[in-house]
């Protein structure tokens, strides 16, 4: 997903972790998927145009990530355009020439002029300032034409204009300079979008597509925006997420029917949603909770409008639920109200169009989580919602909370990022304060208790990003280091052990990071 502004003065960066290991053909349980975590990075700056570090044919994209994270490895983008990566490395994924696990940053090989990084669930892609792509890893997903694994970088054939790169479980594409697009990797539900359903090691044009300005890359399937503001799809389609009024699998791109002015485009597990240069918003996919918001519970094949949304500027989608950003600073949620899901003093239920969260008028960034969701407010204070069984929310009230509810003890937020549990985040001051769960020492405190209200971090300045893991967190500092704490038994603290640690340890050899994520 691309940065898009939030607001007059705001952006919003999010990351998304990998997701872990998934069988290629394997059609998920909607009630066994995993969903994403997510880190809201809110920074003033002058006034940008939604989507507008998205690629556009003859430019590459403007704001590309500089650090990534799958479920088990790490790599950070250097000052000096190289990478440095840790973790696990079983398939060679972190490209130092070894199959060794490395608790501490390794250099991959022979790599610098690195603009953008992507990972997959046994790979690595990195796009480099010329428009070419290297990948290193495990196997098709590389791109090389060899098909096997490499620990080194190895070059993507004939790709030498890439403009964004993305990666999803086992495939990845690339939209070009030219507004063409490749794929490579799985391609059992047709995903590539070359016509077949064959795994490919080499880039594959994607059939008949010439003017790609967006992309969003579904689990199985993949979709386009293109210069014209039309959406096509391509790929695994059980649930009807193609948008094309089949449920018929596609290995080529299908055109989303009915669909024009599209400004972006995201795809889930299940279900897609489409903002559109009005404001208003259509879903298609998954709905037997209502996730699509058009006033029924029926599946749809076919864009449907989410009733009454006429100023989206973004969409987050999460466990059987949706809500949107609108421009005016509210938000309006909709599908299965679980736990307090919908912030309008309800716990349950299942609602088919969009309702107001209660008192929040003036969102800048909003966060969705599987049951909660969070907002950034304008006066950098954070309101939350939904369940709050390990204290995710931080309002120390009971175990769901009905209404948005502004987390104690934070003000002057300047970022948030939610853990599976907990959530922390950085204040103006350059301090960190985290609450929530905290089995695996996750709110770097020095103890293992749970924390129903904002911590202090121990020992913790100069933060300038926050990215959360499951139950790890990493800060990156002003002077370019890092420092992680919380569960490392993947080693994904990047300290020199497996050693799991409730206080900040240096990440070994970082000293000129400038952006994180966890997974």
């Amino acid at each position: 997903m691309y940065p898009r502004a939030v607001g007059r003065v705001w952006t919003l960066t999010t990351h998304i972790a990998a997701r872990p290991y998934q069988e290629p053909v394997m059609r998920p349980s909607l009630r066994q998927i995993f969903i994403p975590i997510t880190v809201l990075m809110i920074t003033p700056i002058s006034l940008v145009t939604p989507r507008a570090a998205a690629a556009t044919p003859g430019g590459a994209a403007s704001s590309p990530s500089t650090i990534s994270a799958s479920s088990d490895h790490t790599c950070a983008i250097n000052a000096d355009t190289t990478v440095s990566c840790w973790g696990s490395n079983f398939s060679g994924q972190l490209g130092n020439g070894t199959t060794d696990d490395s608790v501490s940053p390794v250099s991959v090989i022979g790599l610098s002029d690195v603009v953008e990084v992507t990972l997959g669930n046994r790979h690595t892609c990195a796009r480099t300032v010329s428009g070419h792509v290297q990948c290193w890893g495990g196997g098709a997903q590389l791109g090389d034409g060899v098909g096997a694994d490499s620990a080194t970088p190895v070059e993507v054939v004939g790709l030498t204009d890439a403009a964004a790169i993305s990666s999803y479980s086992y495939h990845t594409c690339a939209v070009r300079s030219d507004g063409s697009m490749v794929c490579w990797g799985d391609n059992s539900y047709g995903q590539l979008g070359d016509g077949t359903t064959d795994y490919s090691d080499i880039p594959v044009a994607v059939a008949g597509l010439a003017d790609a300005v967006d992309l969003g890359v579904g689990d199985q399937y993949t979709c386009v925006v293109h210069a014209d503001g039309r959406a096509s799809c391509w790929g695994a389609n059980y649930y009807g997420m193609l948008g094309d009024g089949t449920e018929d699998d596609s290995s080529t791109p299908v055109d989303v029917v009915g669909l024009t002015g599209v400004k972006s485009i995201d795809g889930g597990y299940q279900h897609t949603c489409a903002v559109l240069e009005t404001g208003a918003a259509r879903c298609w996919g998954y709905n037997y909770d209502g996730e699509l918001g058009d006033g029924t519970l029926t599946p749809s094949a076919l864009p449907v409008d989410v009733v009454g949304l006429t100023s989206a500027i973004d969409i987050g989608i999460g466990g059987q639920g949706t809500c949107a950003l609108l421009l005016d600073g509210s938000v309006s949620c909709w599908g299965w109200g679980y736990r307090g899901r919908f912030g309008d003093g309800s716990i349950d239920g299942i609602r088919t169009i969009p309702g107001p969260v209660d008192g929040i008028d003036d969102a800048v960034a909003l966060a969705v989580g599987y049951d909660h969701a969070c907002v950034v407010r304008a006066s950098s204070a954070v309101a939350c919602w939904g369940d709050n069984g390990n204290g995710a929310a931080g309002s120390g009230l009971p175990d769901r909370i009905s209404l948005p509810t502004p987390v104690a003890g934070i003000a002057g937020a300047l970022q948030v990022a939610a853990g599976d549990d907990f959530s922390c985040a950085v204040l103006i001051d350059t301090t960190v304060k985290c609450w929530g769960a905290n089995a695996a020492g996750q709110l770097g405190t020095g103890a293992i208790s749970t924390m129903e209200t904002p911590s202090t971090v121990s020992g913790l300045t100069d933060v300038i990003e926050l990215a959360a893991g499951t139950s790890h967190v990493c800060a990156v500092l002003t002077t370019g280091a890092m420092k992680c704490w919380g569960s490392n038994s993947s080693a994904q603290l990047g300290d020199g052990t497996r050693t799991g640690s409730a206080l900040p340890v240096d990440v070994s050899g970082m000293t000129a990071a400038t952006r994180a994520a966890a997974g």
